[in-house]
């Protein structure tokens, strides 16, 4: 943290040495030799970044493939306060926090705190999001709430995926590239304008690469785990623009895309039971490999510790100590041979099967905008998506809770815009909507200890077996906004922004279990009970939000290169229904199973909960030096993050039950920080560029005393570390041929961070940095380019996620960071 306080003196020394000199500068803006013009739509209309009072961070396509950012997670190494990463559910679904605002969970009852939009289509789920970024024009990253003018659920902010659009022109690329753990990556694209009037643009794309987490095996008369971290993905993406009168243009896109791994890279970190050794037959003294024997965790007397203490012995002799290489077990299927008659899956059955994901994402699109006049445009939005996933999760690692899930949404927007300009102002008009239909089926099988005797001889009397669970469930969310934004001129240099948008979200949902209570090893010990009904238990909910979010911005250029403002905006995430229907109490207290969540009672487990509000407070500054070769953008915020919803551990209906997962309103959080954002061109070839992030996000008021055991007042929440920050350099060279040679360097630091917002199975991240670094030549004529790159490339371990599995065994497993990878590319432009 010292060396990071140095680094941030040092910029703020610079910058303040860079503002000196400009007063002493003289005459106007250099031709040449200057800053590139940065050109947004974050307010619906092209404007200058400069000239646009928010907090923005815009990657244009060629730094985005000079920087390797290839997929949403690598963004975040480059962007300051911006966090990407996976939950306490694993899977390649990632979670998107911007300024610690986000969301918590990869199933669909959740909502994202920070919308992600393709060429301004929201995209409503996780799943399949992780996408390569094909023929992309450029990313915004818009931080804090956006709850004007951007589809919905924009708390935490927005991330914008804009690809490029079909041109006049006859042209095209294929690139393939090769580097460590066999990636091999192919892309081919293809521009044809087939008439004056129609364009199209047309692409497909691959990309491979090995796992890089190996499975070792313990026991190899037990089936084996795959090697994690592995990928294979084909897309393929069509545009065509249709341009029938000089006043309106058509465009339509349709995309497909399909990616396999065997699960996402994990490396557990601690252990509190010896259950390699139980799976074993080793059921003696050696259960516990020296600590005392745990109490019996939860009412049902299950052999937990509660909570379960990691145990350096355990920890050392079977975790193999390398964070590439896992225990591969499948210690489930030491078990199956006992699954009684009544269980679902057949004596045997090697779990371990069903790890591994896929991913398969259609997108289409139809963006019509039609130039009224000079003074008004009326575009159209419409928009449909349709994931399907399915894939397996071993939560705690050791396959001693595997989950296989299958979901499939289908999407559909519609938003329509009425754009104007007058005298003085320019304003926006619209209204959106959108319906989401999403179904997931859940199989799940989970290691269970059970004591046959009495205390004294519990070491003894250890009988094992796998609880079984089948769950269907699903929810349709419609959503309605209408909004509108008005920017007014008072003076030449004075502006003030004001917008309102109404939001209505209402959400259907409905579970269905069949869930078998398994008999164990000793057919003397029952305890399972009560057995639900063969096909199951139905039930549904409903429950339906509003909200009036705003924004009231004042700005004023101080000089054509000096711009200040501020701002107070307002974001909502809509509230949601919990559909984790909770078997145990609905077979246990059939009185309780009460539908539409009568006030009396509960549905089962199916509880709404309310919305989230941030209010941001905003000043910043834009500025640009040295007659255009330097800028320096800061902005200071502070948030009032309302009624945060918690993924929670703790089950509120029945406490003393195993820990079960609910979301809750848990607490009001204050965050505060600062952000920097530079670039200085040194000279004609030499540009550097530097961002800096700073969070204070602390929890001022538990409001919720269900979870007062897992989330503290005064504590830091997830995914917003106290400090971030990016260096960079580009130099680019001209040889006496004609052709180029370009070199670019750049390091990101991420401060530590809590990985979940609950204290019972947060993972607490190292801090880390990241190098990456590019050479690349290309020829006289600009039709060949070669380059060779890294990623990592000083080869630094560390850990992009993780969670403390407490109930299954006191596992810490974290998702470990791809190493060092060199990559050579080859491109040929025509």
């Amino acid at each position: 943290m010292q060396g990071s306080k140095r680094v941030l003196a040092v910029l703020i020394g610079t910058f303040a040495a860079m503002a000196q000199a400009q007063s002493d500068s003289a005459g106007g803006r250099v031709a040449t030799g200057g800053l590139e013009e940065v050109i947004v739509t974050a307010e619906r209309r092209q404007s200058s970044l400069q000239e646009t009072p928010l907090s923005i961070v815009s990657l244009g396509g060629d730094t985005l493939q000079m920087m390797d950012i290839n997929d949403m997670e690598s963004l975040q190494d480059f962007v300051a306060n911006v966090s990407i990463g996976r939950g306490v559910e694993g899977g390649t679904a990632p979670l998107f926090m911007i300024r610690g605002v986000g969301g918590d969970t990869a199933s669909i009852s959740g909502d994202r705190g920070v919308g992600l939009y393709i060429d301004d289509v929201f995209f409503s789920r996780v799943q399949g999001s992780q996408l390569e970024m094909l023929d992309m024009n450029r990313i915004e990253v818009l931080r804090g709430p956006q709850g004007t003018l951007f589809g919905r659920n924009t708390t935490g902010g927005a991330i914008r995926y804009i690809s490029n659009k079909p041109t006049d022109t006859f042209e095209g690329f294929i690139q393939g590239a090769m580097g460590s753990d066999g990636r091999e990556d192919f892309q081919a694209l293809v521009n044809i304008p087939f008439t004056d009037k129609v364009l199209g643009r047309f692409q497909i794309a691959s990309f491979d690469q090995d796992a890089y987490v190996k499975s070792v095996p313990f026991n190899s008369d037990v089936p084996q785990m795959d090697d994690m971290g592995d990928q294979d993905s084909v897309g393929a993406a069509a545009k065509l623009r249709f341009l029938p009168t000089d006043d309106l243009t058509i465009d339509f896109g349709a995309s497909y895309s399909k990616s396999e791994s065997a699960g996402p890279a994990m490396d557990i970190l601690t252990a509190a039971v010896d259950f390699q050794t139980i799976a074993l037959g080793g059921v003696t003294d050696g259960f516990m490999d020296g600590l005392p024997v745990p109490p019996l965790g939860g009412s049902d007397g299950r052999l937990l510790p509660t909570p379960a203490i990691p145990n350096p012995a355990v920890t050392d002799r079977y975790l193999l100590n390398d964070p590439y290489k896992h225990t591969g077990d499948c210690y489930l299927y030491s078990f199956g041979a006992d699954l009684p008659p009544e269980s679902p899956y057949a004596p045997g059955t090697n779990f371990c099967n069903w790890l591994g994901e896929e991913n398969e994402l259609t997108a289409l699109h139809l963006d019509i905008a039609w130039d009224i006049s000079d003074a008004l445009k009326l575009r159209s939005i419409t928009g449909y998506i349709d994931t399907q996933y399915k894939g397996g999760t071993t939560w705690g690692g050791y396959g001693t809770m595997i989950g296989h899930r299958n979901s499939d949404v289908q999407s559909f927007s519609q938003e329509l815009q009425l754009l104007g300009e007058t005298g003085r102002s320019n304003w926006v008009v619209g209204v959106y909507y959108s319906t989401d239909d999403a179904r997931e089926d859940d199989d799940r099988v989970w290691l269970n200890i059970w004591d046959a005797g009495t205390p004294a001889d519990m070491m003894d009397d250890l009988v094992f077996c796998c609880d079984t669970e089948q769950r269907k469930q699903g929810q349709e969310t419609d959503s309605f906004g209408i909004f509108g934004q008005l920017t007014y001129s008072i003076t030449e240099r004075l502006k003030t922004t004001l917008g309102l948008r109404y939001s209505y979200d209402k959400k259907s949902a409905w579970a269905k279990w069949a869930t078998k209570w398994n008999q164990f090893t000793d057919p003397a010990v029952n305890v399972t009970g009560v057995y639900l009904p063969a096909d199951g238990l139905r039930i549904t909910a409903e429950d339906s939000w509003e909200a009036l979010d705003y924004r009231a911005t004042l700005d004023y250029q101080i000089t054509d290169d000096l711009m200040i403002y501020g701002t107070v905006s307002r974001g909502y995430k809509s509230g949601g229904i919990n559909i984790n229907l909770e078997d145990e109490q609905a077979a246990f207290n059939p009185d309780h199973l009460i539908i539409n969540n009568d006030p009396n009672g509960f549905n089962g487990g199916m509880t709404s909960y309310d919305p989230e509000t941030v209010t941001n407070y905003e000043v910043g500054v834009r500025s640009e030096w040295f007659d255009g070769r330097a800028r320096l953008n800061v902005t200071y915020f502070k948030m009032d993050y309302e009624d945060m919803q918690l993924l929670s551990p703790i089950n509120p209906l029945i406490p003393t039950r195993p820990p079960f997962s609910y979301f809750l309103n848990a607490a009001k959080v204050d965050i505060d920080g600062v952000e920097v954002d530079a670039q200085v061109a040194v000279t004609r070839n030499l540009t550097l560029h530097a961002s800096l992030g700073t969070l204070d996000a602390t929890v001022e008021k538990v409001s919720n005393p269900f979870v007062a055991s897992v989330i503290a007042e005064g504590s830091t929440i997830a995914r917003a570390p106290e400090l971030s920050y990016t260096l960079g350099a580009n130099y680019s060279h001209q040889l006496a041929h004609g052709g180029t040679i370009d070199f670019t360097v750049n390091y990101g630091f991420t401060d530590e961070q809590e990985t979940n917002n609950s204290s019972v199975n947060s993972m607490r991240l190292d801090d880390y940095y990241v190098v990456t670094s590019r050479l690349q030549y290309t020829s006289p004529q600009e039709n060949w380019r070669i380059a060779l790159f890294c990623t990592n490339c000083t080869d630094n371990e560390y850990y992009t996620g993780g969670a403390y599995y407490r109930s299954f065994f006191g596992t810490t497993v974290g998702h470990i960071a791809r190493p060092r990878e060199w990559v050579a590319e080859l491109k040929y432009s025509f």
